[in-house]
């Protein structure tokens, strides 16, 4: 499959240790995304995380028609992160990744990869200034310290739409905690209080905020622009009788993007029914919607499967829509 060209950047993952005594732990190198080391920052609640190596598509425009202007007008998770990338005026090379990460019962919570937290405390101090000036959409805005790590509690309206968000300023990530009500609802103020202090306990290392618990199919998908790793729900799609787990990584290159997808199934006969409908090309992992995609490589090995793909940029963004829906 062929699409535009693409220019090709890579940029270098940042690691370090935060000045509050927090570990930063490594999620990104020359060899791409590694998402077992991002999943182990989420605590235990959170199902599905998303990753991605977001800096050449800020700058480059072919990425950015091929990739971001999909998924703003989808108003896709990751278009948010890139808005606030934009808002708080974060320059492309200073961004290592972003990931967003859900749960059945928690607040989605999602990480910006990169600038220090003084650069973070100042686009914060932005945002708090901006909610005082006269008819702005943000309502509230309040610092809170939980066991000496401070947190920014926001409200804002726009539209028919009323947010509630947590920010968490660390060294290296920006950490955002999202609820969302459709007016005259509101949002879950109570489970985003929750969510933030699972995820100070985790940022402080405690055992008792538990960790993402779907690792193997992370480390089985470590590499490239875009990785993925869920924990498999009814609802979840694509999906196939019995999937238990499921993770891809995608790269894209100059002329197409590739992939891997990693799928555990509850049974070696529910793997290998699937298996025959990959080979039959009838399988959802390889058409479902806007995403489409070709068969390149298949290998069993137990309860697993190991699919390699190709597609282009309309097909990862309909991959993308289908497995992290607003």
């Amino acid at each position: 499959m062929q699409t535009s060209r693409i220019r090709w950047m890579r940029l270098g993952a940042l690691v370090g240790v935060l000045s509050a005594g927090l570990l930063v732990l490594p999620a990104g190198a020359e060899g791409g995304l590694i998402m077992d080391e991002i999943l182990v920052r989420y605590p235990a609640g959170f199902t599905r995380a998303l990753a991605w190596d977001v800096g050449p598509a800020l700058v480059d425009p072919e990425l950015q028609a091929g990739l971001i202007e999909p998924l703003r007008a989808a108003n896709h998770p990751l278009a948010g992160l890139v808005r606030t990338i934009e808002f708080f005026r974060i320059s492309p090379e200073q961004v290592a990744y972003v990931v967003h990460g859900q749960g059945p019962e928690v607040s989605s919570f999602s990480q910006i990869v990169g600038p220090g937290r003084d650069r973070w405390m100042g686009a914060l101090r932005g945002l708090q200034a901006a909610a005082q000036a006269p008819n702005s959409p943000f309502t509230r805005f309040e610092w809170e310290t939980l066991d000496g790590v401070s947190v920014a509690f926001v409200e804002g309206t726009f539209g028919p739409v009323a947010l509630e968000w947590a920010y968490i300023p660390t060294e290296g990530t920006l950490w955002i905690g999202t609820e969302v009500a459709f007016l005259p609802g509101r949002p879950d103020e109570e489970r985003l209080r929750k969510t933030t202090r699972r995820m100070v306990d985790k940022l402080l290392g405690r055992r008792t905020a538990g960790t993402f618990s779907e690792l193997a199919v992370a480390v089985s998908v470590r590499g490239g622009d875009l990785g993925f790793v869920r924990l498999t729900e009814p609802q979840d799609r694509p999906q196939e009788p019995g999937e238990q787990a499921m993770g891809f990584r995608m790269t894209v290159g100059p002329e197409d993007v590739v992939g891997r997808f990693v799928l555990r199934f509850a049974s070696r006969a529910d793997a290998q029914a699937a298996a025959q409908r990959l080979r039959e090309g009838t399988s959802p992992y390889l058409a479902q919607d806007l995403y489409r995609a070709e068969l390149v490589g298949l290998q069993q090995e137990g309860r697993t499967l190991l699919v390699e793909v190709q597609t282009d940029l309309r097909g990862l963004v309909g991959l993308l829509l289908l497995v992290m829906p607003f």
